[in-house]
C-alpha cells in the first residue's frame, strides 16, 4: 500500500513537472510575440514606454496561453512517458507487477485536477487580467485622437431606437460590453436613408441611449462637427447591449450562468455562451483524453522504438482532436447540435478511442 502511494506520488510529480515545463515554454513564447506586437503598434505614441508594453503583454498572455493548455497536457505527457521509458522506470514498474492502467491513473487524476483548476481559477484570472490590459490601454491612449486601434474584437451590430436605425462598430469593449472603445456609428433616417456618421473615442450604454464621448459628426452636406457628447437612442436593454457588444471571451467561468440566464430572459440566442460554458466543464475529461492519447503513442517505445514517429503521431492526433472540436463547436454555436453535446462529444470520443487503442496494445 505504501509502495503504491509512493509510486503514484512520484509519477504525478514527473507528469506535473513535464506539463508545467511545456506550458511555461509556450507562455514565454506567446509573451515575447505579444510584447513585440505591442511595441510595434504603440511605440510611435508619445505616452508609450517599454515597461508599459511589458505589463500589457504580461496581462494579455494568460488568456492567449489558455488556448494551448490541451496541447501542453498532450506534449507534456508524451515527454513524461518518454523520460520514464528512457530511464527504464516503466520497465521496472511493469516487472514489479504494476499494470499500465495503474501507472497511468496518477497522470489521469493530475490531468483532471488541472482541468478543474484551470476552469474555476485560471480562466477567471486570465479574463480579469485581459480586462485590466484593455483598461490600461484606454487610460493611457484615450486622449482625443491619440487613441489607436490595437484590438481584434472588431465589434459590429445593428440596432434601432427612437431616432431610427443605426449601425455601430467598435475596436473593443469594456465593462462587460457596456463600454465601447473606438466607435463609429452610421445613423439612418426613418426611411432608411443615410443621415450622418459619428466617430467617437468611446461610448457608454445608458438606459435608452448610447452616450458617445468626444464625437465627430459628419453629414453629407455639412462639414464635420465636434461634440463633447452625442446621444444615440437605442431600444436595447442592458443585457441585449451586452450580448451584442461583448464576445464570450470576456466572460469567465463564474459569470456564464448569470449571463446565460439573463440572455434567455431577454429572448437572445445563448448557444455560443452555453457552448463555451460546457467546454470549460468538459476540460477535465479533455485533459484526461490527452493523457490517454499520449500513452497510446508512447508506451510502445519500450518494445518497438521509433520515438520521433510516435511523438509526431501524438501531435497529429491532438491536432485532429482540435479540428474536430472546432468543427463540432461551430455546429453547437449555430444550433445544429445541442451546445452541451457539442462541447463534450470530442473529449468523450477521444477518451473512448484512446482507451480502446490502449486496451488493444496492452491486453490484445
Amino acid at each position: 500500500m505504501i509502495f503504491r502511494k509512493t509510486l503514484n506520488l512520484y509519477f504525478m510529480k514527473v507528469f506535473l513537472k513535464s506539463i508545467l515545463g511545456v506550458f511555461l515554454i509556450c507562455f514565454a513564447i506567446i509573451f515575447l510575440v505579444d510584447l513585440i506586437e505591442r511595441i510595434r503598434d504603440l511605440s510611435d505614441q508619445k505616452e508609450f514606454f517599454f515597461l508599459f508594453g511589458v505589463q500589457m503583454a504580461l496581462y494579455r498572455t494568460p488568456a492567449i496561453a489558455e488556448q494551448v493548455l490541451p496541447f501542453a497536457i498532450l506534449i507534456g505527457s508524451i515527454v513524461a512517458f518518454l523520460n520514464l521509458t528512457r530511464k527504464l522506470e516503466l520497465a521496472v514498474t511493469r516487472a514489479a507487477g504494476v499494470s499500465v492502467w495503474q501507472f497511468i491513473k496518477p497522470a489521469l487524476f493530475l490531468a483532471a485536477i488541472i482541468g478543474v483548476f484551470t476552469s474555476i481559477a485560471y480562466n477567471p484570472l486570465s479574463i480579469w487580467l485581459q480586462e485590466q490590459s484593455k483598461q490600461m490601454e484606454v487610460q493611457q491612449f484615450s486622449s482625443g485622437k491619440t487613441f489607436r486601434k490595437t484590438g481584434t474584437d472588431n465589434i459590429w451590430f445593428r440596432q434601432e431606437g427612437q431616432d431610427g436605425e443605426s449601425i455601430l462598430s467598435a475596436d473593443r469593449s469594456l465593462n462587460k460590453g457596456l463600454t465601447l472603445i473606438g466607435v463609429t456609428a452610421l445613423v439612418f433616417n426613418d426611411d432608411r436613408t443615410f443621415k450622418e456618421q459619428v466617430d467617437a473615442v468611446s461610448a457608454n450604454w445608458k438606459d435608452g441611449y448610447w452616450q458617445l464621448n468626444d464625437a465627430r459628426v459628419t453629414t453629407a452636406d455639412s462639414p464635420p462637427e465636434l461634440r463633447t457628447e452625442y446621444r444615440l437612442s437605442t431600444f436595447f436593454t442592458q443585457e441585449q447591449a451586452r450580448q451584442q457588444a461583448e464576445s464570450t471571451g470576456n466572460l469567465s467561468f463564474w459569470g456564464f450562468s448569470a449571463a446565460i440566464e439573463a440572455a434567455q430572459r431577454a429572448g437572445l440566442n445563448t448557444n455560443r455562451m452555453r457552448l463555451e460554458f460546457q467546454s470549460l466543464l468538459a476540460r477535465p475529461l479533455l485533459f484526461a483524453a490527452m493523457v490517454i492519447i499520449a500513452a497510446t503513442v508512447s508506451l510502445k517505445l519500450t518494445r518497438l522504438g521509433g520515438a520521433s514517429h510516435m511523438v509526431l503521431g501524438g501531435i497529429s492526433a491532438g491536432f485532429v482532436l482540435y479540428v474536430l472540436s472546432e468543427l463540432v463547436g461551430d455546429f453547437g454555436s449555430n444550433g445544429l447540435l445541442e451546445p452541451a453535446l457539442a462541447a463534450w462529444l470530442p473529449a468523450l470520443i477521444a477518451f473512448v478511442l484512446g482507451v480502446t487503442v490502449l486496451l488493444y496494445q496492452e491486453d490484445g
